[in-house]
């Protein structure tokens, strides 16, 4: 008797196929682990070698054309555990299911309008998405005849039936396997559906699969084409098989026959799983390190959305944000953010890395030392994280009662370059380490509508705020209900309880006074605290905008919760709170009164210079003297009392 040996089909996968997995898993089927639909490429050229796969790429996962002759279709089972990977119990109940619809499709005779359905491919595998390494098993289900219950032998095709093929082009077949006849002197090539018409001692079944060192080679698809035929309404007990080359001529030719007694389906067996040990795959070896560092970093994030937050929206985080202080908060800030994957970064300072700066400032050490901060942070970010968009700005902030005096044209080109970055940002952080040098930020992201953020120490104390966004000419006055939530236009802004303007904090200082001074920790829970309020409230459903309650919190109001207007800590009682304040109508940050000298240039020139001279003139045109003017009026006009009157 003859021997043949099939050909087992290997599975070899392009590096675009990780990725789009990658991305499936992570941001679509997530803790799914039902069977998913896959498909594959298969050569019609098939000489038996490492390049006969299937082939997959990231089109693999896309819907089957069902027209495309190289295409062959397949189920892929991805397992959310390793245990649940390798239990070899559950690979083979799959694999029996799958040959159930072999069978399916036996018994109903479908098959025969599309042979490569009897062609499926299995994957089983299990990915270790944090380290980029996949383990998988691949398997053809395949039904197997029942022992000796095929018969193999030699056969060669005569001659003249040899010469009529040949006389055909490679390309005639359009697809593999079909059928050859040679019938009253006439060749034809027919589909399997024309089988009832034609006689088994002059067809022969044409595949395509060649191997040069080895003539007893055949195609994997024919083991169910056999079976398919066995069980076929034509009652055959036997089928002839060549295996062509390019140019149609014959590479391996077979008989196989079998008893009619044996065709019960309960005698057959499923077959074609394959190896008990995994093959794996590597991510590692294929993409650089910092292509490997994205994808790793974007990891936890996505991964928050599998249970805790599935309705957390990844593309809201995608924004610019505009780093004003690159020293202890700048740092920390930065850190935060770059963890919700925000990456897009722009740190602004003015100062060097001093001497004392490394260890409490996260982003630099003692190699920094001297050089500009906001150069420094933007370096040690991207070292961090090397596909961050970081840019570095040296920036002196123009500050009220800092007098520009000659340099007033260079201080306004400074005005004009900050105007622009405000614009450009989508968030602006005000981690600058003194108060005046957060006023004309203050008051250029209102102007523009900007979502900002006043991030402040004192030694024991912080504060976390965010801003009201826009200048809002249309406030309305709240009767303070416990329940009433102010809307994100109405907040007020980091000057907005102030009754005076900010001035010069730094002159007439001592050490103590010009450095901050703050308790260790004070830093990372401040700045901890406003890159989740951050978080919240770019998630929440109206953004920038959203209320926040006047007393307590409403921890349900968004996709991650409350997003309060500002929260305060005093660590040495280890206490936090929130507040709501609604925006000043007098208010030197924010009100229409200051916002409103942006519109005209000269007065915008004239403004600028009068605040930089004198905060009074601040005080002036947002009206904050008048209010002082009357409050002088109202204590002067206080008639003092004593327990004992003594002029009766």
């Amino acid at each position: 008797m003859a021997t043949v040996r099939f050909y087992p089909i290997p599975a070899s996968f392009d590096a675009t196929f990780w990725n789009e997995l990658n991305r499936l898993k992570l941001d679509e089927w997530k803790l799914e682990d039902k069977e998913q639909p896959i498909h594959a490429n298969l050569p019609f050229v098939a000489e038996a070698n490492l390049a006969y796969t299937f082939s997959m790429d990231y089109s693999s996962f896309n819907v089957a054309e069902e027209d495309q002759p190289d295409n062959v279709k397949g189920t892929l089972y991805l397992y959310n555990t390793i245990e649940h990977f390798n239990d070899q119990i559950r690979r083979k109940e799959h694999m029996n299911e799958h040959g159930q619809k072999l069978w399916d499709i036996i018994r109903d005779g479908s098959w025969t309008k599309n042979p490569r359905e009897l062609l499926k491919f299995i994957i089983f595998m299990f990915a270790d998405l944090k380290e980029f390494y996949y383990r998988f098993h691949t398997g053809v289900p395949t039904l197997s005849f029942p022992k000796d219950g095929l018969k193999v032998g030699d056969c060669v095709m005569r001659s003249d039936i040899q010469q009529e093929l040949s006389k055909f082009q490679f390309t005639s077949f359009n697809s593999f396997p079909k059928l050859f006849s040679f019938t009253d002197r006439k060749a034809a090539i027919y589909d399997f559906d024309q089988l009832h018409n034609l006689n088994n001692d002059e067809t022969w079944i044409i595949t395509n699969v060649i191997d040069p060192k080895n003539t007893d080679v055949l195609h994997w698809q024919i083991r169910n084409l056999i079976t398919a035929i066995a069980f076929h309404p034509v009652k055959w007990t036997s089928v002839k098989v060549a295996a062509i080359r390019p140019d149609c001529s014959i590479s391996t030719s077979k008989v196989f026959s079998w008893d009619s007694s044996i065709l019960d389906e309960k005698f057959f067996t499923v077959v074609g799983l394959g190896n008990s040990i995994p093959l794996t795959f590597n991510l590692k070896s294929f993409f650089s390190k910092d292509e490997l560092i994205a994808q790793a970093a974007d990891l936890n994030v996505k991964l928050v959305r599998w249970r805790m937050v599935p309705d957390l929206n990844l593309e809201k985080f995608k924004c610019k944000v505009l780093m004003l202080g690159s020293g202890t908060l700048g740092c920390n800030l930065a850190r935060g953010i770059l963890g919700w994957g925000m990456r897009n970064i722009t740190f602004v300072d003015c100062g060097d890395v001093s001497m004392s700066n490394p260890v409490r400032q996260s982003l630099f050490d003692a190699s920094d030392i001297g050089k500009p901060k906001a150069e420094a942070a933007a370096q040690s970010l991207k070292r961090i994280f090397p596909n961050a968009q970081v840019t570095a700005i040296s920036m002196k902030i123009p500050m009220p009662g800092h007098p520009a005096g000659n340099d007033f044209q260079k201080v306004m080109t400074t005005v004009k370059q900050l105007e622009e970055l405000i614009k450009t940002h989508d968030v602006i952080f005000l981690a600058t380490d003194s108060r005046e040098s957060r006023w004309l930020p203050t008051l250029l992201s209102t102007s523009y509508s900007k979502l900002a953020f006043t991030v402040a120490l004192g030694f024991d104390t912080f504060v976390v705020m965010r801003h009201g966004i826009g200048p809002n000419s249309e406030m309305h006055q709240s009767n303070f209900h416990k329940d009433l939530e102010i809307s994100g236009k109405d907040l007020g802004c980091y000057f907005c309880l102030d009754v005076t303007a900010p001035g010069n904090s730094i002159s007439d200082r001592t050490i103590d006074q010009q450095c901050t001074i703050s308790r260790s920790g004070l830093s990372q829970i401040a700045c901890g605290i406003a890159v989740e309020l951050l978080a919240s409230v770019l998630q929440h459903s109206q953004g920038a905008e959203a209320s926040a309650k006047l007393v307590g919190v409403n921890e349900n109001s968004g996709t991650l919760g409350a997003t309060p207007h500002q929260v305060r800590g005093h660590i040495s009682a280890f206490n936090l709170n929130t507040a709501t304040t609604q925006r000043s109508t007098i208010c030197c940050g924010c009100s229409l009164k200051v916002c409103n000298k942006l519109s005209n240039e000269n007065e915008w020139n004239e403004f600028i210079r009068g605040v930089l001279d004198d905060p009074r003139y601040l005080e002036k045109v947002c009206g904050l003297l008048e209010l002082q003017e009357a409050a002088n009026m109202i204590e002067d006009s206080i008639i003092p009392m004593s327990d004992s009157d003594d002029s009766s």
